[in-house]
């Protein structure tokens, strides 16, 4: 685990690593006449691509980072993010919602079990309406729940589950008339 923000130059030796490892996986596939294999892995990074640039519409720029560079920071996860942003979210959520997810994160990070599959899923929706994040851990963590407000009256907790096998949270918001 990194508890210290990604530097620059750290985040981009990750992004073309990561490149270059789905390169050599399109190559390979080819080298190999799996065209579709090659199709799939071209397929995937064109979803993941397209993955970031709508994570960066949420217009919250340290949740925006944390969500990019967790997975990096916390390689013993697996997580995955679905996104559909049409809208930003609030500037004024942007604390709240680095801060509640660094924690949870931190917090079941510290006492997962090395020999179980950890997945973290992260689906996040964003309409002129209305906001949600959800948070989904499966895995096993001896971690205990953690005790955090989200630190704004606008933001709402939800569906809230904790487990040493799964933690499970929306953080909601609704839009209108804010």
């Amino acid at each position: 685990m990194i508890e210290q923000p990604l530097t620059i130059n750290e985040v981009l030796r990750y992004v073309h690593h990561d490149f270059m490892n789905q390169l050599q996986l399109v190559k390979m596939n080819l080298d190999l006449e799996r065209i579709e294999a090659a199709k799939t892995a071209i397929n995937d990074m064109a979803d993941a691509t397209q993955t970031f640039f709508n994570i960066n519409k949420l217009g919250i720029q340290k949740t925006i980072e944390w969500l990019h560079t967790a997975p990096w920071r916390f390689p013993s996860l697996e997580i995955t993010i679905e996104c559909n942003v049409g809208s930003a979210a609030r500037e004024t959520w942007d604390e709240a919602l680095y801060t509640y997810l660094e924690q949870s994160v931190i917090a079941i990070y510290k006492g997962i079990d090395p020999l179980v599959e950890q997945r973290l899923s992260l689906n996040i929706f964003a309409s002129k309406a209305e906001f949600e994040i959800s948070f989904d851990f499966i895995g096993k963590t001896t971690a205990e729940p953690i005790a955090l407000e989200l630190c704004n009256a606008e933001l709402e907790l939800e569906d809230v589950s904790f487990s040493h096998e799964r933690w499970h949270y929306c953080i909601y918001a609704h839009k209108e008339g804010l």
